[in-house]
């Protein structure tokens, strides 16, 4: 007869090694944020954001503008908000010459704008 052996325990000399065989992650280096200067300027059609950068989770700054405008309101027709697919706003803003920013890029604008909510122009987007 075999004796059972529970799987959950292990010896002491196993515990040992496996202890003595732990790497600690190494530490990751915080990202200092960049500077901003004037964030939220708003002239009531447009809202201007300075310094907007994109990081991943490295702290890798893959997408940054020095002055990013943005609309204050969506696109309207007669007073009313215009239903179109993504592809057909992509389309319509390229024939505008305005282009639709990346979803990290919007991310980070909704994250601005939140931060100057007090801003009566900023709160009505």
């Amino acid at each position: 007869m075999k004796p059972y052996r529970n799987p959950n325990i292990v010896s002491i000399e196993e515990a040992l090694k496996i202890i003595n065989a732990y790497v600690p992650p190494k530490k990751k280096i915080p990202v200092e944020p960049i500077e901003q200067k004037n964030p939220i300027i708003s002239d009531g059609e447009y809202i201007t954001l300075e310094n907007m950068a994109c990081v991943d989770a490295d702290g890798n700054v893959f997408e940054s503008y020095e002055r990013l405008d943005v609309a204050g309101d969506i696109f309207r027709s007669d007073g009313k908000q215009v239903s179109r697919t993504p592809y057909a706003h992509a389309v319509h803003c390229e024939e505008m010459g305005l282009f639709l920013p990346s979803f990290a890029l919007t991310c980070n604008i909704v994250a601005r704008l939140y931060e100057g909510k007090s801003d009566a122009h900023v709160e009505k987007v």
